[in-house]
């Protein structure tokens, strides 16, 4: 039996920790530079790809949920590369709009980059023309330039890696640092008795609160760099800082912060002072759950729990799992470092009954994890094959692996506590087994962080497919909007191998369904353009895996066959 001192214990311990963290960390900024964005675009007008008689008078983009528009968010350009809007674009509700003086004819385009309802940058770019030229070479000009201009401009509006990273790791530390601080709220006020809280609980709060504070008030700075494209140097902008604290995302942070630091301050005073919230005197208790409670509001208002579906429900049980994760992960965090070592006064019985009231918190917390969670994953995932392809069912495929492995070492946790009366050996080995469920707390905590760094997974399926058909000298491109079961539009754009505007004598293409015994159907498509080809609300009433076979006419005498597949929603 090999014996390890109590200094060496103590060593092991907090380099597996340091190394837990460190690697939380890496996992964060690895991700961190893939983070989806959550509003989708339904439509635009003019639609993406159209050629118009008449000039526009607005440009219009509707999406499935609230936005707002940065500063330089929505821009038209011709095919020269100079811009054109001369006016701020105007937002109501989920509907953009810019108003548009008289357009000459040519080929335009518009690029766009809004802030969706819970904080993420979304951004695209289209074209359009207005007029039809007869003789065609001109049309196909303007829309191979403004296809490469589209395409550097969106590039120019990605976020830059070093600020989606820095962004993601400042969310990180914002959301351990409210479970560590949540959950010692939550923990003083049901399970503490058997355990002081002693400078080292206190250390730890005050350390969870500088972490508040630093995240806070970093996301606050690096929030509108984020979100507009900007480099790290833009943090300097204060228009930039000032438009973060009008956004609802940028006072929710603001909320969540200041309460953190508060509740900080607050239970590193706990045995010293009383708390005051303007002329009604409480104890340190009521005072530290009533700034958790917003804290975990702030939270919520930051995330997928504040939009979408049902969002009343949905922020109410958001608030729910943030709180029993707080209580059973920030909980754990606590036993580490003082199970085995807070006793008062030595009395064993004291640190027992006080890890008995917590594993019946934990019972009580994992519950409302449980309900919560099939809440959430009903609401943001939906389907099977949702879980299955996206990379938000992945995570979450992989976080409930993880909270399962806890639940299993927790349940034995719980069974030794029972039967170990009050014997100090009993206790040290209870102690370890909580420290591999509290790891197991970092890495949910990982995955947590991920998750809200990434679209929805029903979201994601259920937005406009695309694909690209190959046949042997020309590429289709396909998109089906919204991609939903029911009425679609469908459009087809034949293009060079380079993927250049490729003028075609016509398209026919058609529809099926192998799954469901849905034979090939002919799609009434209608010329859009010298290379683009449409059908306009066609019925899709069967969601699944369609097929789509598109019939290129090159020439009089030559035709290319090109196919795929889309995925059509419930």
């Amino acid at each position: 039996m090999m014996v390890f001192s109590r200094k060496s214990l103590v060593s092991a311990r907090t380099g597996r920790a340091i190394a837990t963290v460190v690697a939380a960390f890496a996992v964060v900024l690895f991700a961190a530079s893939s983070a989806s964005a959550h509003a989708q675009l339904e439509s635009t007008a003019p639609s993406a790809g159209a050629t118009i008689a008449r000039p526009p008078s607005r440009i219009e983009l509707r999406f499935s949920e609230h936005v707002r528009v940065p500063n330089g968010g929505l821009r038209v350009f011709n095919e020269a590369g100079a811009r054109l809007d001369r006016v701020s674009p105007r937002t109501a509700g989920s509907v953009v709009s810019l108003p548009l003086s008289s357009l000459p004819t040519g080929a335009y385009v518009v690029s766009w980059r809004v802030v969706s309802a819970d904080g993420h940058p979304v951004r695209g770019a289209f074209t359009f023309r207005v007029g039809v030229d007869g003789g065609g070479g001109a049309e196909v000009g303007d829309q191979s330039k403004v296809a490469l201009l589209a395409r550097r401009l969106l590039a120019a509006s990605t976020s830059r890696t070093d600020v989606a990273a820095l962004y993601a790791l400042l969310r990180f530390v914002s959301l351990v640092a409210m479970v560590v601080l949540v959950g010692a709220a939550i923990f003083d006020a049901s399970a503490a008795r058997g355990f002081q809280w002693n400078s080292r609980l206190r250390r730890c709060t005050i350390a969870a609160g500088i972490a508040a504070g630093v995240g806070g008030i970093g996301s606050l700075l690096v929030f509108g760099p984020f979100v507009t494209g900007r480099s790290l140097g833009a943090i300097s902008d204060g228009t930039l800082f000032d438009d973060t604290l009008r956004d609802h995302t940028g006072r929710a942070i603001l909320l969540r912060s200041a309460a953190l630091v508060a509740l900080s301050y607050v239970l590193s005073r706990r045995s010293r002072v009383g708390a005051a919230v303007g002329a009604v005197s409480m104890t340190p208790a009521l005072a530290a759950i009533l700034l958790a409670f917003v804290a975990v509001v702030g939270q919520v208002q930051t995330g997928h729990g504040a939009v979408g579906r049902y969002a009343a429900a949905a922020a109410v049980f958001s608030a729910v799992h943030v709180l029993g994760a707080s209580a059973w992960v920030g909980g754990l965090f606590l036993l580490v470092r003082e199970i085995g070592r807070s006793a008062n006064g030595g009395d064993l019985s004291l640190a027992f009954g006080g890890l008995r009231r917590f594993s019946r918190l934990a019972t009580a917390a994992v519950v409302a994890l449980l309900v919560s969670g099939l809440f959430a994953t009903w609401r943001q995932v939906g389907s099977l094959r949702a879980l299955r392809t996206t990379a938000y069912g992945r995570v979450l495929t992989i976080k409930v692996a993880i909270v399962a492995a806890m639940l299993v070492v927790g349940a034995y946790n719980r069974r030794a506590v029972r039967r170990a009366g009050n014997a100090p050996e009993r206790l040290s080995e209870v102690r370890r087994r909580i420290g591999a469920e509290a790891i197991g707390g970092v890495l949910v905590l990982v995955a947590t962080a991920l998750l809200v760094n990434t679209a929805p997974a029903r979201d994601v399926v259920a937005r406009p497919q695309s694909s690209t058909l190959r046949a042997q000298t020309t590429l289709v491109d396909l998109t089906v909007a919204p991609a939903r079961r029911g009425r679609n539009d469908v459009h087809l754009y034949a293009l060079t191998p380079e993927g250049l505007p490729k003028p075609v004598t016509e398209i026919s293409a058609s529809a099926e369904l192998p799954s469901a015994g849905i034979a090939p159907i002919p799609l009434r498509l209608v010329r859009a353009g010298p290379n683009h080809f449409q059908v306009l609300a066609l019925d899709l009433p069967i969601a699944g895996t369609w097929r789509i076979t598109a019939r290129v006419r090159v020439d009089a005498f030559t035709e290319e066959v090109a196919s795929g597949t889309v995925t059509v929603a419930k």
